[in-house]
């Protein structure tokens, strides 16, 4: 009995070193576990961190495209009122043009019946002053007789 006593107690102090060893494995492997969890949630939290990074970018690239859209818009509408506007000066320039050549044309037709006039003027200022001869001739003559 007691060789069965020595053997139990053997068996037992066996047994008790091997779950002492399985226990110091399964401390081992729980820190393990542990340290591979806390990283694991730290990387979630880096990955949370990046993707609301990301967010925040691309909420501002989106806000800064709709501004862009909008002052885009806006340069196309005062281009389009610059090229109404040259379509509008063009047009006055056009009509001032033809308003010049009329007024050209009118001031050549004055300027052409001015010098028919002169002419006349000077034509009839030689009749007057031939006129004036004969008359002084004819006053000569009168005042001889």
């Amino acid at each position: 009995e007691s060789e069965k006593t020595a053997s139990v107690i053997a068996k037992k102090s066996n047994v008790e070193a091997q779950l002492k060893s399985t226990q110091s494995e399964r401390d081992g492997l729980q820190r393990e576990l542990d340290e591979a969890l806390i990283s694991c949630e730290t990387m979630l939290l880096t990955l949370e961190n990046a993707r609301l990074q990301i967010q925040l970018k691309s909420d501002e690239i989106e806000s800064l495209n709709t501004s862009s859209t909008a002052k885009l818009d806006e340069v196309h509408k005062a281009i389009d009122i610059l090229r109404e506007e040259h379509v509008a000066t063009k047009a006055e320039l056009e009509e001032m043009q033809s308003q010049l050549q009329s007024a050209s044309a009118k001031m050549a037709d004055v300027l052409s019946e001015k010098s028919r006039m002169e002419v006349k003027l000077n034509a009839t200022q030689q009749e007057r002053d031939d006129l004036q001869q004969k008359f002084d001739e004819v006053v000569v003559s009168c005042e001889s007789m």
